[in-house]
């Protein structure tokens, strides 16, 4: 009587009525898994039973894992959104929109083993061929950020080793980026002056001038804590910022003199209430940190009242201090180190450039020139059409005097 094969390695290929299936069994800290892979192809069912294997040893250790292969995208988004705690509100907010309205509607319910390129190019075709609630077609902006967060899960299920390697490869979309929004050096001063007379509040106009001088995004500026300062208000290290990395910023001199009256009205104010001063620098009337919108009407009614169109926010100001920085000849290097960014091209990205400062900077070229255009001397002179002159060879370097040269 012929033996019937049995499992090697943990799996064993059985034949069923829809065809060939790979079971698995095994055994884990003393418990014995067995049931069906679902797959026909060996090496998926291998990567099957690995997830049931880290499953079983996550569960002995009072760790419920999801299985791997057969997670569905949903719940991989799900997953991966519960294991992210320390991302941004913002940040998650868009996240749950693209995988609600665009991911889970197309490949939520497949398992993420068994992912194609085809999916991936139905969630292309949906988003660019559905019109967005203003009725207008979605531009491709949205899209790339919907396949960064794609390929961002994905990456997060291969590094907890629930699927060996990415089903397919997520190319990011190439979008030409608008220059940013910016004011420049000519305008800087009328913007000032309209903040002045917008608000009499110094919270506010102390906030608008620490975001134009030192670049801070808004929430650096609303994270502000009176411990990050230098003695005297010279220099301020963020303790929180987007690239985890801290490092001092000068301040200049008339906005440690408006600091210090600042914090004196600061301590007057908590001082009637009998309350100690908040550790905000600005805060909110209960003693809160205040929230990131609260200059955002007084920069924007600032720029309209200058004459500036578009959409104004605080982040517009970032742009407009490396904006004003470049214009006054300060290299694109002490621009990133201010503005913290890791890439220099981030922060040439910030920077708005007019035709007029191109023509300013090349007249700054010119004083370095006597004369660029090249002198009459200088220039040699060439055969004419009407005589048939041509140049007269020094002597030793004509023809005649070197039998190897070649002659017409």
């Amino acid at each position: 009587m012929k033996k019937k094969p049995g499992f090697k390695a943990g799996l064993k290929k059985v034949e069923t009525k829809d065809g060939f299936v790979y079971y698995y069994k095994c055994k884990v800290d003393g418990v014995n898994l067995h049931g069906s892979t679902g797959e026909s192809d060996k090496e998926a069912a291998e990567d099957f039973l690995r997830a049931v294997k880290k499953q079983a040893r996550s569960k002995a250790k009072g760790i419920d894992a999801p299985i791997g292969p057969i997670m569905t995208y949903e719940e991989l988004g799900n997953y991966y959104f519960e294991s992210k705690e320390e991302k941004s509100k913002g940040y998650k907010s868009r996240y749950l929109h693209g995988m609600k309205h665009w991911l889970n509607p197309i490949i939520g319910k497949i398992p993420i083993g068994k992912l194609e390129l085809k999916d991936l190019n139905k969630v292309k075709s949906n988003y660019m061929n559905t019109p967005s609630p203003h009725g207008k077609p979605h531009n491709e902006g949205g899209l790339r950020t919907i396949l960064i967060d794609l390929r961002t899960t994905l990456n997060f299920a291969v590094e907890q080793e629930l699927i060996p390697k990415l089903p397919f490869k997520v190319k990011g979309l190439k979008v030409q980026e608008k220059p940013v929004q910016a004011i420049v050096a000519a305008d800087a001063n009328n913007f000032i002056q309209a903040v002045d007379s917008i608000s009499n509040r110094i919270q506010v106009r102390l906030a608008i001038r620490i975001l134009l001088f030192l670049g801070l995004r808004i929430s650096e500026l609303t994270g502000m804590r009176w411990e990050w300062f230098r003695a005297g208000f010279t220099e301020y290290t963020p303790g929180l910022t987007k690239g985890k990395e801290a490092k001092g910023l000068p301040i200049p001199l008339f906005l440690a003199e408006m600091m210090t009256e600042y914090r004196e009205e600061t301590r007057r104010h908590w001082a009637i209430a009998g309350r100690p001063i908040p550790d905000w620098v600005f805060w909110d009337t209960d003693g809160t940190q205040r929230s990131n919108s609260f200059v955002q009407s007084t920069i924007k009614n600032a720029a309209k009242a200058i004459g500036l169109e578009g959409s104004w926010s605080p982040h517009r100001l970032r742009a407009s201090c490396a904006t004003i920085l470049a214009e006054m000849g300060v290299s694109a290097h002490h621009i990133q180190m201010l503005l913290r960014h890791k890439q220099l091209k981030t922060t040439l990205h910030y920077v708005r450039v007019e035709e007029d400062q191109m023509r300013n900077s090349q007249a700054r070229m010119l004083t370095l020139f006597q004369d660029p255009k090249p002198s009459s001397e200088a220039k040699r002179s060439v055969p004419s059409k009407e005589t048939g002159d041509v140049d007269s060879h020094p002597a030793g370097t004509g023809p005649e005097d070197n039998p190897d040269s070649e002659t017409e």
